[in-house]
This record gives C-alpha cells, structure tokens and sequence, in this order.
C-alpha cells in the first residue's frame, strides 16, 4: 500500500515539474513581451509597440524632419524651418520698408530710401545738389546759356547776358546783333581791278557801297590789268628785244644768238647722257624733233627701270621702261616714261628746255590749224603719207609740214602692259589733272586730229621737251 501511495504522489509530482513556464516582463508565464530600447514592457499581451529611433537616433525620441530636411525637436535644440514671405521653406526673402518681398530667390531687390527720406522714392540731387523730383514738389534747376547750373545769365539778341543786362548792347556799325561790321577807311576803285586810288574815305564794312575797296594799291586807276608794256601802254604787247629795245625786231636765233642766222635744222641740243636731238622751230616755239631718250636726271640720278608688270602698276615715283622690254626699239622711239619722272624736279628735258604744258601743246595745234596731226605725224619725204614707222594704213593725213616728225611709240599701260606700236603715238603734258591723271596728247594712224585728254600716271608715254 505505502508502494503504491509512493508512486502516485511521485507521479502526480513529476507532472506537476513538467507543466511550470518562466513569466515574461509582463508577468505572464510563458509571455512574449519584452523590454524596448526604451525600457517599456512592449508586446505579448501588453498591447504596446516598442518604441523606434527618431531622426536624431534616439529611440523613443520626439526629433523630426521638418520641410527643409533638417532634424529638429526631441533632442537637437533645433526649431523646424518656415517659410519666408515668398512661401519658401527656409527661404530668406524678407518685406522691405516698401511692404515688397525682396530678396532671397525673388530677384528683387529691397527698396531704398531717397534723398526726401522716402522709400522706394524717386527724388534725386540735382546739379545744383538739391533734392528734387519724387515727392519733394521741386523741379531740377538748369544749365543757363553760361553753362551755369541754376545759373541766371539768358540769351538775348547779343548772346548769352548776365542778369543784370550788362552786355545786352551789341549792335554793329550796321545794326546787326554780335554783327562783325566795323567802320573801316576804303579807297575808289574805278577801273574795276580790285585795286583803290585817290582820297580815302571811312565806311561801316555791313554797308559799304560797290566800288569802295580796302587798298590803294591801284597804280593806274584807268588800266584794268594794271600791266603795261615796254612802251607804258595798258595792255600793249610790245616787247623788249634780245638788243634791249622796245618793240624792237631783233630776236634770238635757235643758237640763243641775237640777230643770229643759225636755222632750226642745224641746232642741236645734247641730254646729260650724251644723246644729241635735231630742234625744229614751229611758230614762236622751238622743239626737239625726237623722242626723249634719257636714262639719267639732270643732277645726274638714275631714272628707274627694269620693272615687272606688277610693279610697274603700283609706282608712285619716276621710272621709263622701253616697248616690249626690247632695248632696240629705244635708238627710233625713245623711252616711254610715267608721268612721275616728268614731275620730277630734278628735270628729265635737257638743261634750258623742260616738258610742255598742256596750254604749250595748245599753242602748237592753235599754230597749226587744220589739220594738225597730220602736220606733226611722220611720213616718208617725198612719199606722205607713207611712212617707214607707222605700218598700219593710212597714215591719214601725214605731211610732216611742222618738222615735228612724231613717231608711233605707243605707251606702256597702268598695268604694265605694252599695246599698239606703230599704230599710235602718246605724248605727256607737265600738267596735272587732280591727284591720279595728267593731261597729254595722243596720235592715230587713221585720224588726222589729235586727241588731248587725261590719262593715270602710272602709264608709261613718250616725251618731247620745249625751249624755255
């Protein structure tokens, strides 16, 4: 019996070993709630969440992201962002005195405050610092005709006067405000010349009558051009001779010898290279009958040559070149210059004769009259109009009755090119036409005229010269 007694007490003890769990934190056997990171009883039966890391890591902490992603709250001593007058968070837009938002991102700038203490104001200092315009009533002041800011000089007929109307009294002798009139002493001028003479009389400049001049440089108050001849007669053409007389007979021989009977045919004149010319006396005029053919000026210095095309159209200064760069057409032609040689003032004619003027080759073809190219043009004595040189036909018109014996050397263009020779003859002027051309005379072989017109320096012609 005690056995049996032994066994159930030990059964019944061993069962009651078996079933006893531990309590969980919230004193339920066999719980599942646990303590948090913040020391709290939290799930199992307690209805409890456990507690979590707020932005700041602390675990049950109140910090917060506010809306500019900035941790603030709980823990941080930080407040949370707002928004500026521009509804931007965190933003740094701001009203100014003006009640604007300015600043920040509104790209506006704050009002300021003007010189009449108001802001946003538009008064300003003015030239004579003064604060005006905006809200102050006063206007700006203004330059007066002294160029004075706020000055009080004005502008009367006379001009800019002070304000007291000092020099506001300015008439000239001829009643004309600021007028440059004056009383001046005159002279009569009765022959029209520009020229007074006689008693002097005094006149307002602005109303002077016509015939009254400033001078009295008149010596013959009844001769226009005041240029008297030899013989004192105005206008007169009468001449003193080579012996020294008045409208005497006697003159110069194309030797320069007075009374003397050398003919044109037989002088000669010599260039400093040497080269002798045969003259030839055309009414009052003596020429040398052939082309120039000078290298040299007359001080001696080198005229240039030997130039390309290209150079030559780009001279400014004295060069000559020969046709077709063929130096045997130099000993019947000559050379062809540009008219910067025969612009020099070193001289390119022989000493005592110089390149003709273009009124100097007038008086040739007035002398001439019909017919003057074929009077200049060269043909063969005894068979005009044929002609050895001119080789294209006709040689319209060619007699060669003035002697002057011109010859087809054609020219050499502004570009440096060569054209024509044998059919045309060119001839330079020392006269200039404006700053790029010059004025000379052309000859053709199938007219019998002569053609002056103007041509650019840089072309390269043929040269005569004349006697001083």
């Amino acid at each position: 019996m005690k056995k049996h007694l032994f066994l159930i007490i030990s059964i019944v003890f061993l069962f009651s070993c078996e079933d006893k769990q531990e309590k969980d934190c919230a004193g339920v056997e066999g719980g599942t709630a646990v303590l948090d990171n913040c020391e709290q009883c939290v799930g199992g039966d307690t209805g409890e969440t456990a507690c979590v890391e707020d932005c700041n890591g602390d675990f049950g902490g109140t910090a917060v992201l506010d809306n500019c992603d900035n941790c603030v709250g709980g823990t941080t001593n930080e407040i949370a962002c707002t928004q500026d007058c521009a509804d931007v968070w965190g933003g740094t837009a701001t009203v100014d005195n003006c009640d604007e938002c300015v600043g920040g991102n509104t790209g506006v700038e704050a009002c300021t405050e003007d010189c009449n203490g108001d802001f946003g104001g538009n008064a300003t200092i003015d030239n004579c610092d003064n604060c005006v315009g905006g809200n102050t009533g006063v206007e700006a002041c203004t330059e007066d005709c002294n160029g004075d800011w706020g000055g009080t000089s004005w502008e009367s007929d006379c001009g800019c006067v002070s304000v007291d109307n000092s020099g506001d009294d300015c008439d000239d002798c001829a009643g004309i405000p600021n007028g440059n009139s004056e009383i001046l002493t005159y002279w009569y001028d009765a022959d029209n010349d520009g020229l007074g003479a006689g008693e002097s009389s005094e006149f307002c400049s602005g109303t002077v009558e016509a015939g009254w001049v400033l001078n009295n440089d008149d010596t013959d108050d009844n001769c226009t051009s005041n240029v008297h001849d030899c013989a004192g007669v105005c206008d007169g053409d009468a001449e003193i001779d080579c012996e020294d007389i008045c409208n005497g007979g006697a003159v110069e021989d194309c030797a320069g010898v007075c009374n003397g009977t050398t003919q044109p045919e037989d002088c000669t004149v010599t260039d400093i290279d040497g080269n002798v010319y045969q003259n030839v006396q055309i009414g009052n005029q003596l020429w040398i009958a052939e082309n120039l053919k000078v290298t040299h000026y007359n001080d001696g210095s080198e005229i240039p040559t030997g130039y390309s095309n290209n150079e030559w159209s780009s001279l400014s200064t004295g060069a000559y070149a020969v046709y077709g760069d063929n130096e045997s057409n130099a000993d019947t032609y000559g050379y062809l210059y540009n008219w910067y040689t025969v612009d020099d003032s070193r001289g390119v004619c022989p000493e005592g004769w110089h390149v003709p003027t273009d009124g100097e080759y007038s008086e040739l073809t007035n002398y001439l009259g019909s017919n003057w190219g074929g009077k200049l043009k060269e043909c063969t004595e005894g068979s005009c109009p044929e002609s050895e040189y001119w080789n294209y036909h006709p040689n319209s018109g060619a007699t060669n009755e003035s002697g002057f014996t011109a010859l087809p050397g054609s020219r050499r263009l502004s570009d440096g090119n060569y054209l024509h020779m044998g059919n045309f003859g060119f001839f330079w002027s020392s006269t200039e036409n404006g700053s790029n051309s010059a004025w000379c005379r052309e000859l053709k072989y199938q007219y019998s005229g002569i053609y002056r017109y103007t041509s650019g320096r840089e072309s390269g012609f043929s040269v005569r010269c004349i006697r001083d």
